[in-house]
């Protein structure tokens, strides 16, 4: 997962550096699309797809603005596999989910190209330790010091007012659906299914099961496939038709 585009030939090289190393790796992008240098949106995505991929699987993402600087470069191994990131909170979201982790700050240049360029880690660092870790995981130990205290951000937590849950917007998809920070287990756990949701002065009524469940050009809320409150509009974008941005508050009652 990288923020390069599929435009140039970054995404390219990196599976090069890999396969050069372990010809028979399985190479899956996971997305090259996040917004250049949204380390937030990267976290967030990074932690929507992982559960889905085999055990054992190691994650390569570069979301990486502080290519070049002192910023550490982190292999997190936790019972789902092997994360490589840099050590600017891309790791927050997995770190929230997984308990047990490990986690080392990659010093070893054993692993790394002979040639190392102060603007492409992601070729010259991590595609070669992935391509390593890949073809001998027990390498893990050989990488460098352990470390306690990988760099975390702050994520927005919903907040319970009286009878209700106040949220915000988090992300938005291709579409233009607009995911809130407030999970399915919160509120169903609170209010059963008497859910309904206002976002702004926008009354969405209850939260339905599907956008179809609304007549074409209407806004619905749902619960996202990552189990998440959801805005959307039925064959439109909610980003787009209701104006939405990142931090819009969404009453839950």
């Amino acid at each position: 997962m990288t923020d390069f585009g599929t435009r140039d030939s970054y995404a390219g090289s990196m599976k090069g550096v890999i396969l050069n190393i372990f010809p028979r790796a399985t190479v899956v992008d996971l997305t090259h699309e996040i917004e250049p240098q949204n380390v937030k949106q990267g976290a967030f995505i990074l932690e929507a797809a992982y559960p889905y991929f085999p055990s054992g699987s190691l994650f390569v993402s570069v979301v990486d603005p502080g290519v070049g600087s002192e910023r550490r470069i982190l292999a997190v191994k936790t019972k789902t596999g092997i994360f490589l990131v840099p050590d600017n909170g891309l790791i927050t979201r997995i770190l929230q989910r997984e308990k047990l982790w490990v986690a080392r700050a990659v010093t070893n240049q054993r692993f790394f190209m002979k040639k190392i360029s102060s603007t492409f880690h992601g070729r010259d660092c991590f595609a070669p330790t992935a391509a390593h870790l890949a073809k001998n995981p027990e390498q893990f130990y050989k990488l460098g010091p352990l470390i306690t205290n990988p760099r975390r951000l702050s994520f927005p937590e919903p907040k319970k007012q009286g009878k209700k849950w106040i949220g915000e917007i988090i992300y938005f998809d291709h579409f233009g659906n607009a995911f809130t920070n407030i999970p399915r287990n919160l509120v169903g756990l609170e209010l059963k299914n008497a859910l309904r949701v206002r976002i702004g002065r926008r009354n969405l009524g209850f939260v339905r099961r599907s956008y179809f469940e609304v007549e074409k050009g209407k806004a619905v809320a749902v619960f996202s496939s990552t189990d998440l409150v959801e805005i959307a509009v039925n064959h439109g974008s909610a980003r787009k038709n209701l104006k939405l941005r990142e931090g819009t508050p969404v009453e839950i009652f």
